[in-house]
């Protein structure tokens, strides 16, 4: 039988492993969790939603023939075991590491994974769509299946394929991996019933034959199911019980605070992180005011909402991976008199902008919408990329559009906000605050003015940053300062609005305006506010620096921000040879 290295190594590939008797594979499981954890606690990555999926995705595998049956893993961080079985093993000490494997699922990267799934929820109507495009002929020969965790079953658009796929009788196969969890514990009436279930009646009644629930971790057990499965030609759903950290006594423990973990050789914070410092900041605000309200999706840890629910739950409402719900919800607790802060991943909000528009700011309503992972987002890739936000927003009307550069900024915007009768939105990277190494101005907020970070005379250009670039440009500033090149830096504070009589004026007096963002240029900030300046007749020239390339691989902050060019470095050489440019091709003219 193989040793655990062996099995990183592919020595022993899919097909070997589809010839054992079913009753060795519990003895495949073992050691295949031990070399993942060896690896993970080396190099990090997701772990304890890994660890607890081992013998149903080799079940899975054993039982039907990838990539032929079709796997949808929902949400991808849950599919290691599948990246090994699949012949990524040697290369899996790479996870999530710039130019190494992703830590979710990715077509480009292997023909056995279908789609990439990086967002909850989705796996059921992907799943629902290829069945339909299937000939009937082929629905026996290719089957497809949704592995869906019990805590992305909960979200709206899961309800809606459900309703989908039995109406229609399609013969999806849906594996329902419940571990009564997200990365926090699940919540909500469907949680609760999963626990208890009995009988069929939820699944039944929508149109689903049910199967269940079974022993996640009894692979002889799940290939007769599966075997069986594969004769079923009308909606199934087979409820699987697991444990998340599974064999791994701390992370069975605490399975959130195992949800991810950092390898022995990546370096640890050493300075606050903007959700640290917002996770204070909220506790302050709610012991101040007695009507704030907290809101979040299922992320209470990584928002950093838990502080506040510890201290004070009865004012924290976690509605599950459920974002259109949070904000029409918090929609409500505003029309009830409540001060409402909802925490989302800036990639998550994407799926609420609709409810953003209609309930929030068609209603003219005060709330805060704080975006934590706004800008490039280490380690998960292109999917969890907080890049659109800006471009996303921008144009609504009835919104304040706040990027703090420090911590103690961060706080005076929380406040703030909460004091302001409309939509105020805040957006930070997820990124350490280095305060202490930076003498960092903090004056009051005047609406849609920036704040001077460097500013010396008779300079020709000026550095306008965002949010949590203003450190980067900062040490640009030292390199051109090295070439002589005098700039200027402002930090804008503000997204929306601008101050037009504040900007025209100042924009004027330079010969070139770089905007950086760290977020999409197309349709972003920089272009924005490059407008105002249309109809002046001193006009600058503007470079517009931020994320070109919105597919972003994965990889640590400094990696994606080196690959963006905007680190400290590149932004500093980016403009030195723009301005350069400038200066050759006016000499030109005017020979």
């Amino acid at each position: 039988m193989m040793n655990n290295n062996e099995i990183l190594e592919g020595k022993f590939p899919l097909a070997y492993i589809k010839s054992l008797p079913a009753q060795q594979l519990a003895d495949v499981a073992q050691r295949m969790r031990s070399a993942m954890v060896e690896s993970l606690l080396e190099s990090g990555g997701h772990f304890s939603s890994n660890l607890g999926t081992i013998e149903l995705t080799l079940a899975l595998h054993y039982v039907f023939n990838s990539p032929r049956d079709k796997f949808l893993f929902d949400v991808g961080h849950q599919c290691y075991a599948h990246k090994i079985i699949t012949g990524r093993g040697e290369a899996f000490a790479s996870i999530r590491q710039f130019g190494g494997l992703s830590g979710f699922t990715r077509p480009q990267e292997s023909e056995h994974d279908i789609l990439s799934s990086g967002h909850a929820s989705v796996s059921l109507s992907v799943a629902a769509g290829m069945v339909a495009g299937q000939a009937l002929e082929m629905r026996k020969q290719e089957r497809v299946l949704a592995i869906i965790g019990d805590a992305g079953l909960s979200g709206g658009i899961a309800f809606e394929a459900l309703n989908h796929i039995g109406a229609m009788g399609l013969p999806v196969i849906v594996i329902l991996n419940d571990n009564q969890m997200s990365i926090a514990p699940g919540c909500g009436a469907l949680h609760e019933h999963l626990a208890i279930l009995e009988d069929r009646n939820f699944f039944t009644t929508l149109g689903f034959e049910y199967w269940g629930d079974y022993d996640g971790h009894d692979c002889a057990l799940m290939v007769d199911l599966f075997t069986k499965a594969k004769a079923v030609q009308r909606p199934l759903l087979i409820h699987l019980k697991t444990q998340k950290g599974k064999g791994y006594p701390a992370a069975e423990i605490d399975p959130i605070a195992y949800h991810g973990i950092t390898g022995k050789g990546q370096a640890k914070a050493s300075a606050p992180s903007y959700t640290q410092i917002f996770s204070e900041a909220l506790v302050g605000l709610a012991q101040k005011h007695e009507d704030v309200v907290a809101i979040t999706a299922a992320m209470p840890s990584g928002t950093g909402v838990d502080k506040l629910e510890k201290l004070m739950p009865q004012r924290c409402y976690d509605v599950g991976i459920a974002e259109q719900h949070a904000v029409a919800f918090a929609s409500g607790l505003a029309l009830a008199g409540k001060r409402v802060v909802v925490a989302l991943y800036a990639t998550f909000l994407q799926r609420a902008v609709d409810q953003v528009i209609h309930d929030v700011v068609m209603q003219r309503l005060p709330m805060i919408i704080t975006l934590d992972r706004a800008g490039v987002v280490a380690g998960d890739g292109e999917s969890h990329q907080g890049v659109y936000d800006i471009a996303l927003l921008q144009s609504l009307p009835n919104l304040i559009f706040l990027a703090p550069a420090s911590g103690e900024e961060l706080k005076l915007m929380l406040s703030w906000a909460s004091e302001q009768s409309t939509l105020v939105v805040i957006r930070y990277a997820k990124a350490e605050i280095p305060d202490a190494q930076l003498k960092i101005p903090l004056e009051p907020l005047v609406l849609g003015v920036g704040v001077f970070w460097h500013r010396v005379e008779d300079a020709a250009i000026l550095l306008v940053s965002l949010g949590s670039l203003a450190i980067e440009v900062e040490r640009a500033i030292e390199y051109l300062g090295e070439r002589n090149i005098a700039v200027d830096h402002c930090h804008a504070r503000f997204i929306k609005p601008l101050n037009v009589e504040y900007w025209q004026s100042l924009l004027a007096k330079y010969s070139l305006v770089v905007t950086l963002e760290e977020a999409v240029v197309d349709g972003g900030w920089g272009v924005q506010l490059a407008s105002l300046m249309s109809m002046a007749q001193e006009r600058p020239r503007f470079l517009h620096l931020g994320v070109e390339s919105s597919l972003l691989p994965h990889g640590s902050r400094d990696d994606l921000l080196r690959f963006c060019q905007l680190d400290g470095t590149s932004i500093a050489q980016r403009v030195a040879s723009y301005y350069q440019y400038l200066d050759d091709k006016s000499s030109a003219d005017v020979v």
